[in-house]
């Protein structure tokens, strides 16, 4: 009976242990979301739009701000990384979703590149990649203004 509570008590500790995320989910109530929510509310042409960047500390590149919170946390694909890597934006359209799928570079005002920027902008805004991607462009360019550094992602939102 001993030994029977005792790899109970010892599984539970290892399943707990491994079931730990690789890093703590990051605050909502930060400058980042702040400019999410404040962007998706001026620009109802977005179905969605978030920050991939990688936390102080962090390893991994993360959702930490998105118009839609429940995202926030998750782990940056492939694409969203390479939009960062090579600083160029992509547009791919998703007719099952009706929208264009941005990935645009997230630079401070200064020009340091910093993460990546996703976006989705809806068709009954455009259909036409091109007109998209400028669309993305200028969100972009809004939001970079507004991103002193990216230590200023992360401070409580005011």
């Amino acid at each position: 009976m001993k030994n029977t509570i005792l790899i109970l008590a010892l599984t539970a500790v290892l399943v707990g242990a491994y079931s730990l995320p690789s890093q703590a989910a990051p605050a909502t109530n930060t400058y980042a979301q702040k400019l999410m929510e404040q962007t998706a509310a001026k620009h109802p042409e977005l179905n969605i739009i978030g920050l991939h960047v990688t936390p102080p500390n962090g390893k991994d590149n993360i959702i930490i701000a998105s118009s839609n919170p429940t995202k926030i946390g998750k782990k940056s694909d492939p694409d969203d990384l390479d939009v960062m890597k090579t600083r160029k934006p992509t547009v791919e359209r998703r007719d099952d979703k009706k929208i264009f799928d941005l990935g645009m570079p997230l630079y401070t005002k200064s020009g340091q590149i910093i993460g990546t920027i996703v976006m989705e902008v809806k068709y009954s805004f455009t259909n036409e990649p091109s007109v998209a991607l400028k669309r993305g462009q200028a969100v972009s360019d809004e939001l970079r203004a507004q991103i002193p550094s990216k230590a200023k992602l992360f401070e409580p939102a005011q």
